[in-house]
């Protein structure tokens, strides 16, 4: 009895070991699609096409290393089977025992091994997959095998790109029967992991937990299971301030200065990464690209240290201390005296704190200071900056055909309260200058219509200076009452031609009333029936004319429309057809002929109908 179980516990033995080495043929007829008509045993196999038409490797790539699909082999009889693809990305090991990955594109590779290390984390070392070295000892290898009862999650580097198409991802993976895969489930949170043993756990878990050596000593932030390294967030100042969060941010209003971990700046030596803009209603937005000027610090925790950022017209963003000088030697330059002031030349400066209102200034750019607000140094010529209530001094951006007013000290007219005399200031798009000879009415690009929305400049020449100057006062939005020469709004803003007959602002040009002064006409007593010209432009700016000593204009007798030749529908509006279609002669049913009458002395051109 005793030789038969001793015969029998040889037989199972001998039998195990032909189960451990059974052969694992599989026939494959297609590659795209788990067709296959006998296979051994139930599995992972990777498929790949032969350079023989119509025949297939399995577990072998020699001939088609790129063309791989994984296939799963549920049951032999009838030899069942699925198309992994992309529904499982990982590692898997063939009832031969080779290892195959299917990477995030479905392909299959056949591996080959590799030394376990730092850079081959995520590949095949021996019979296992290589997670990297203990971080206690970089000369030890920490490897993951194929075990079904490992209940385990480890984080493995992905340096063969197997779960995505770059190699500095990290990837927590689980040990199933016969692969080892992605979890998607670790998601949305910071995960702790074990350098030595690379296991990943919740950070409660690893906290409650009883064994004293796995204290949480790595986090890592993952999304479906892949995973970067947790970054620490700044620390919030101002009640939760955080700039960065665009929306929603529990920022005051003003700028707010961050490092590149989005971190405030603490002192004079940091480096800025972005400045950002929050308003009242707490929102943020980046502006590091797109302000220029000096920008009071809003993070009032660091204030002290550093005040002020400066911000040039290079866009190159800096963060300083508490000037030292306390007087003015260039413009566009920030002192301190008995607070924080801008020099607005090289004598001037300008309180920047406690301001009531925001005050807007004509900043010299031929004394410039440093490019703080331009690199220029036009002669005679200024850069508009506008200092608020919060302590900022900013540069306003300018248009080309902007104009502006400004009082002799400087500070340009925005408000209806500044319905007062300055000199004009018309811009190059880049900086502005004086304008003494601009007769009409400009668009004030300071102002808005509740403010003095436009420069009224009135012609004061005289035949005996020889230049017809203007005398310019920024203006309250007008009413409708009609007089020559006056803007007007009734609903719209419109031009008085004369008395009694208005024109809508579009681009054109007409003849207005030179019989009554008004703000084209400087001389009264000139003859009634003779007119001047004005040009309105495509902005609704008014402009009265040079004086160009044409001898003949034409303007559409009605409306005292002037048309020049080679203007829009000139031919349309003035002239009669001939048979052949072109136009002949003007049409004197709707169009006149209007003749130059000039006196010496005269500074403008006067028109009088030609009644020859």
């Amino acid at each position: 009895m005793l030789r038969k179980n001793v015969l029998s516990l040889i037989s199972l033995l001998f039998l195990g070991n032909q189960l451990a080495f059974v052969s694992a043929d599989c026939t494959f007829t297609a590659v795209n699609t788990c067709d296959c008509s006998s296979c051994d045993n139930v599995g992972y196999y990777a498929v790949f096409s032969s350079n023989s038409a119509g025949s297939f490797h399995t577990n072998d790539d020699s001939d088609n290393k790129n063309d791989g699909k994984l296939m799963k082999v549920t049951n032999t009889a009838g030899c069942t089977c699925t198309t992994i693809g992309t529904d499982k990305t990982g590692f898997f090991k063939s009832p031969d025992g080779k290892v195959i990955s299917n990477d995030y594109e479905g392909k299959a590779v056949v591996l080959t091994s590799e030394t376990c290390s730092t850079d081959n984390s995520g590949k095949l070392s021996g019979t296992d997959i290589c997670l990297g070295v203990k971080g206690s000892d970089s000369t030890t290898q920490v490897t993951l095998a194929f075990s079904g009862s490992d209940n385990n999650h480890y984080l493995v580097e992905d340096k063969a790109k197997v779960f995505s198409n770059a190699n500095d991802k990290s990837v927590v993976v689980s040990v199933e029967e016969f692969a080892i895969v992605v979890d998607k489930t670790y998601t949305s949170d910071d995960y702790c992991v074990d350098q030595d043993t690379k296991i990943v756990t919740k950070r409660p878990e690893n906290y409650c937990s009883n064994n004293e050596n796995e204290d949480c000593d790595n986090y890592v932030n993952c999304n479906t299971g892949v995973c970067s390294q947790a970054t620490i967030e700044a620390r919030e100042t101002d009640s939760g301030c955080k700039p960065s969060k665009g929306s929603s941010t529990g920022c005051k209003p003003g700028y707010y200065v961050v490092d590149g971990n989005d971190a405030f700046l603490s002192t004079h030596t940091d480096t800025v990464s972005k400045v950002y803009s929050c308003g009242d209603d707490g929102s943020c937005n980046d502006v590091t690209d797109s302000v220029v000027g000096f920008l009071k610090n809003a993070d009032t925790t660091h204030a002290t240290a550093i005040p002020y950022i400066v911000c040039d017209e290079s866009h190159a963003c800096s963060v300083i201390q508490q000037p030292s000088e306390n007087s003015c030697s260039k413009a566009g330059t920030l002192i301190y005296s008995s607070g924080y002031k801008l020099c607005i030349d090289s004598t001037t400066p300008k309180d920047l704190e406690d301001l009531a209102a925001d005050v807007s200034y004509l900043v010299a750019a031929s004394d410039y200071a440093n490019n703080n607000f331009i690199n220029s140094d036009a002669a005679n010529s200024f850069v508009i900056v506008k200092t608020d209530t919060l302590g900022n001094a900013i540069l306003v951006p300018q248009n080309a055909r902007n104009y502006y007013a400004a009082k002799a000290d400087k500070t340009v007219l925005t408000s209806a309260s500044d319905n007062v005399n300055g000199s004009l200031y018309k811009s190059n798009g880049t900086v502005c200058v004086v304008d003494t000879t601009t007769i009409g009415y400009l668009i004030n690009a300071a102002s808005n219509d509740e403010g003095v929305p436009y420069i009224k400049c009135s012609a004061t020449g005289t035949p005996d200076n020889g230049v017809d100057t203007n005398s310019c006062i920024a203006i309250n939005k007008p009413d409708s009452t009609k007089a020559v020469g006056a803007l007007i709004n009734d609903g719209d803003y419109k031009l008085c031609i004369d008395a009694s007959n208005v024109v809508s602002l579009t681009a054109s040009k007409y003849l207005v009333d030179a019989h009554s002064t008004s703000t084209f006409v400087s001389t009264s007593g000139i003859k009634n029936g003779y007119y001047v010209i004005v040009e309105i432009d495509a902005d609704g700016n008014i402009i009265r004319r040079d004086q160009t000593e044409k001898k003949y204009i034409y303007a559409v007798t009605s409306s005292k429309q002037v048309y020049d030749k080679g203007d829009t529908n000139y031919t349309t509006a003035m002239c009669t057809v001939a048979a052949d279609g072109n136009p002949s002669k003007l049409d004197e049913s709707k169009a006149s002929e209007y003749i130059l009458h000039k006196t010496t002395g005269d500074l403008v051109d006067y028109y009088i109908i030609n009644s020859e």
